[in-house]
């Protein structure tokens, strides 16, 4: 193996795993160049402030990351170095030029990959998902034998990396196969370190049905739940994960203690999942589209009545 003029690297790994509480799973892997091998740390396990999984296909994303987990120390003779230099030195060239955000607001609270890496210059340096080079996937899994992303499976997760995200529609990069919206779901947790409640509720657009967080069930008899699609894309909801629909979300004052911790969870027809969520705070269009959804059902599903107008 070359010498390489990167000290480590750290693929650091976290999604949800809980069903009924907070939680999620955070796996660590190590690409030590000093000392030619590479390992995970040891899997932790703790809450974040966001609530529960909300559907299969969700699961499904990360679902293969488990069997990734090894105690074996892994030799790094096999990783190309002059080509894993040339994407770090290229990528750090391209942002210096055009700074990308962290990542989308939300997508890295449910689900996300961030990449440190170290110099012998001492430099640090993080990027997340949505700005790593794809290249990166490939050297990564031919040098040390698997796919240490779970790159194929996270690509089901909707971010702007594989993804054309429009007001009215998404389609995928790749294939150009616009996606169609198959289900919704919503979860909020509101409470303080006493007490708490808990509201969702799930959308069905293939069975024309609403089921409530009290297991109330709304068909078509009542609703037209297919309209629903049309005020997702007046109020622009297929972009609550970008800065201009986020505008509010990012100047809010917002407490981090207490509070009300909501995610809404779009699945669409081939398993793809977009995820938005907050804790405290809304996207600018939340309080019109939940008045919409009040006018349209009766019923608050997205408790903007509990929203802090501040």
């Amino acid at each position: 193996m070359k010498e390489s003029s990167i000290k480590k690297i750290s693929l650091t790994s976290w999604f949800n795993v809980a069903e009924k509480e907070s939680s999620y799973e955070t796996y660590r892997f190590i690409f030590d160049f000093e000392n030619n091998k590479g390992y995970f740390k040891e899997k932790e396990i703790y809450g974040p402030p966001i609530c529960i999984i909300l559907n299969e296909e969700s699961k499904n994303i990360f679902k293969d990351i488990h069997s990734f987990y090894t105690e074996e120390i892994i030799n790094l003779n096999n990783l190309d170095m002059d080509e894993l230099n040339s994407v770090i030195k290229n990528f750090k060239e391209e942002y210096k030029k055009n700074p990308l955000l962290d990542c989308d607001l939300t997508v890295m609270v449910f689900y996300s990959r961030e990449v440190e890496y170290f110099n012998q210059g001492s430099e640090y340096f993080t990027f997340f998902y949505d700005e790593i080079p794809s290249k990166l996937f490939e050297i990564f899994e031919k040098g040390i034998g698997f796919d240490v992303f779970n790159s194929d499976n996270i690509k089901k997760l909707v971010t702007e990396k594989d993804y054309f995200i429009n007001k009215n529609g998404i389609h995928n990069k790749q294939t150009g196969k616009e996606l169609i919206l198959k289900k919704m779901d919503y979860s909020e947790e509101c409470g303080d370190l006493f007490t708490s409640t808990v509201a969702s509720f799930h959308l069905d657009f293939e069975e024309n049905e609403l089921i409530t967080h009290g297991g109330k069930k709304i068909t078509h008899s009542d609703h037209d739940i297919k309209n629903i699609v049309s005020l997702i894309k007046k109020f622009g909801v297929f972009k609550w994960n970008f800065i201009e629909y986020s505008k509010k979300a990012i100047n809010s004052n917002h407490l981090f203690f207490g509070g009300c911790s909501w995610i809404l969870s779009l699945v669409f027809d081939g398993g793809e999942v977009l995820n938005f969520g907050g804790h405290n705070m809304e996207q600018d269009t939340y309080m019109d589209f939940g008045a919409e959804l009040f006018n349209m059902f009766g019923i608050d599903l997205l408790n903007i009545a509990g929203v802090i107008i501040e």
